[in-house]
Parts: C-alpha cells; structure tokens; sequence
C-alpha cells in the first residue's frame, strides 16, 4: 500500500492561511519552524514537451500540521 502526499500551490497556501502574497513572506522570515516549499513530484510528461520552470510547491500535511492549534506551533 503506497502513501500519496498532497502538494499545495503557492495560492492554495495563501487561502488556507488567508494572507496575501506579503503575508506568506512575512511568515518564512518571522517563523524558522515554518515548512519550506519542496521539490515537485517527478512530471513524467516533461520529457516531452518545453515545460515552464515548475512552481513552487509545499507539502499539504506540513502546512496543516503547522497552522493546526493542536500542533502547538500556530500559537502565535
């Protein structure tokens, strides 16, 4: 049985947080424990076509567990 993570866009982070582009800045520079976007999933139709330069993404499970209360870490 396989485990899939959820990625989330840069948009899809700002509304789940609702902030705005300077608000999601603001949040890498003022918390260390906040989750850094990380490598796309391999795209294995890139081969095949000129492909714009990959946005950047965040894992979905490390972005909830931050802002969750329970978590600890969005207490702020």
């Amino acid at each position: 049985m396989g485990v899939s993570n959820s990625y989330l866009s840069r948009t899809e982070v700002q509304q789940l947080l609702g902030i705005n582009s300077f608000g999601l800045w603001r949040l890498v520079r003022k918390y260390d424990d906040f989750p850094q976007p990380t490598e796309p999933p391999h795209d294995p139709l890139a081969a095949f076509g000129s492909r714009k330069e990959p946005e950047e993404i965040w894992d979905g499970f490390q972005v909830y567990q931050w802002a969750a209360p329970a978590g600890g870490s969005q207490g702020h």
